[in-house]
């Protein structure tokens, strides 16, 4: 996981010519639209962050156009959002049949099918890391 080392927050981030790199806040949205959902750092889940598909070389620049960070701080007026989310209600995208459902579902089996999402996109992470990123 991204931490502190001798006072100094250490990020785990591809090279800048990996051609793997995510470069731009819309190829961003590409790979969240893909996943569904994405930590922004590092976390038990070995790949699963934005921080892991981004170059340590442009964090916390204020380069709007290649800090990771920026990509998130620009709220289009809204009380909270990010530049690579889109302010949608549940019902927009699943529908009003699909979320009202789930209003009534376990949060026990609510949790599997997070779990489940995350073992399917990646299959090599340990269960008790998914746990701890997921909740138990």
């Amino acid at each position: 996981m991204s931490h502190v080392e001798d006072g100094q927050w250490i990020m785990r981030g591809l090279a800048w010519n990996d051609p793997g790199r995510i470069r731009t806040w819309q190829e961003l949205v590409t790979w969240i639209d893909k996943i569904g959902f994405v930590p922004l750092f590092r976390n038990e889940v070995e790949g699963f962050s934005v921080e892991e598909h981004t170059s340590t070389r442009y964090w916390w620049t204020g380069s709007r156009r290649e800090d990771p960070w920026e990509w998130r701080e620009n709220k289009r007026g809204e009380e909270y959002g990010m530049a690579v989310s889109i302010p949608l209600p549940p019902e927009a995208i699943w529908g009003y049949e699909a979320v009202t459902a789930a209003y009534s579902e376990d949060p026990a089996v609510s949790r599997e099918r997070i779990v489940t999402h995350v073992r399917k996109l990646y299959p090599d992470a340990a269960e008790k890391d998914i746990d701890r990123l997921v909740g138990k």
